[in-house]
């Protein structure tokens, strides 16, 4: 190794040690513009990198890097083998995080009752399926023809309380409704017969 460059290296340790980063990165970057395939500057780069954006365990990758370098002669390849590693699973934590989100969202946004009659009464019958919408989202009812339909289906179903719940917000909204007059009265009959 050239005088300049071990000058360089024992400079960015120093500034390092500091907490001064942006020094550490320029001292290596002077010793990758003479040395483009130098793999210690590159991997003390991207170290220190990771130390700049408070990365989880930069720091002891960092000292264990500090190490090893002296006592192995493949130490770029290890710390280099370990940071593919963590790029893996950073990559797979982000995939995870983005399922997981799309799961939440789904379930804060809820589910339309073209989506609930398609998959869920298709599978499990109405019954089971609004049992499990029930306690696990919303149900959006986007026009008068899926209302009166889940309504009727509540009421055969035997969900009186939750049909009489979506048809006193529906009747505050449409009191002249003869479909929806004509529900209460089922409902209202329905209720009788228990």
């Amino acid at each position: 190794m050239k005088i300049a460059e071990q000058k360089l290296f024992q400079d960015a340790e120093r500034f390092f040690n500091e907490a001064k980063y942006s020094q550490a990165i320029y001292n290596y970057s002077q010793i990758l513009e003479q040395d483009p395939n130098n793999r210690r500057a590159k991997v003390l780069t991207i170290l220190t990198e990771m130390v700049m954006n408070h990365e989880q365990g930069a720091e002891t990758l960092y000292e264990y890097y500090s190490i090893i370098k002296d006592t192995s002669k493949n130490s770029e390849d290890i710390i280099e083998s370990i940071l593919d590693t963590l790029d893996g699973k950073i990559e797979a934590n982000k995939n995870l995080e983005q399922h997981v989100l799309a799961q939440q969202l789904a379930l804060t946004d809820g589910i339309s009752y073209s989506e609930f009659k398609d998959y869920v009464v298709h599978y499990k019958g109405f019954k089971k399926g609004f049992e499990d919408v029930l306690f696990s989202t919303k149900l959006i009812i986007t026009n008068r023809k899926e209302l009166l339909e889940l309504l009727n289906n509540l009421i055969n179903y035997g969900f009186h309380n939750i049909a009489l719940n979506y048809l006193e917000n529906a009747m505050a909204n449409f009191p002249a409704d003869k479909s929806l007059r004509f529900i209460k009265r089922k409902l209202h009959n329905s209720g009788k017969k228990q």
